[in-house]
């Protein structure tokens, strides 16, 4: 990964490198496409993972009751993309290695969410499971196809720099399994 990341007071400050801003721009404008859609319009396998309502069940949830969190949860991820339109815009304005996003520290949150739900719905739409999240030599990366060795190339990329967000928080909370 060569996105620089930096952290001055309370905004975090993210530049890529031409690659990988083409890649955040891919990932965010799909992100927002998504998020505009009622769940019952997304592809069945994005659907699945963001909107999986087999908690409601075991928990005891009404059909009624398990609408309401699903409409909530997507009015959630709707509130969501002023944040990530402004973070497209600013990529795409930027001149290739000079620019970045500017995140506030209290935007974090919603980028680590917005990041973790490209990652699940690549998986999702790949059928990358933890087979293909465990591949570690050259010739089980070449048995994937080109959409599968992609969509797990992006899952192990935004991964990355989800973990470099969580080390640069105050408390540094991606480091909770260290002793």
């Amino acid at each position: 990964m060569r996105i620089t990341l930096a952290r001055k007071e309370n905004e975090f400050r993210l530049r890529p490198s031409t690659e990988e801003r083409r890649l955040l721009i891919r990932v965010l404008a799909g992100i927002a496409e998504n998020y505009r859609l009622l769940p019952e319009d997304l592809d069945q396998k994005t659907r699945g993972v963001w909107y999986a309502t087999g908690g409601c069940a075991s928990a005891g949830l009404s059909p009624e009751d398990t609408q309401e969190w699903v409409k909530n949860l997507q009015a959630f991820k709707g509130e969501h993309l002023r944040l990530v339109q402004g973070w497209l815009e600013d990529l795409k304005s930027a001149a290739p290695g000079a620019g970045g996003v500017r995140v506030r520290q209290e935007n974090v949150p919603v980028l680590l969410t917005v990041l973790n739900d490209h990652r699940l719905m690549a998986a999702a739409q790949n059928d990358i499971g933890e087979t293909e999240m465990s591949i570690r030599t050259t010739e089980a990366l070449a048995r994937l196809t080109p959409g599968r060795l992609r969509a797990l190339i992006e899952i192990q990329f935004l991964a990355q720099l989800i973990e470099s967000l969580l080390d640069h928080l105050p408390g540094q909370p991606g480091r909770w399994n260290v002793a």
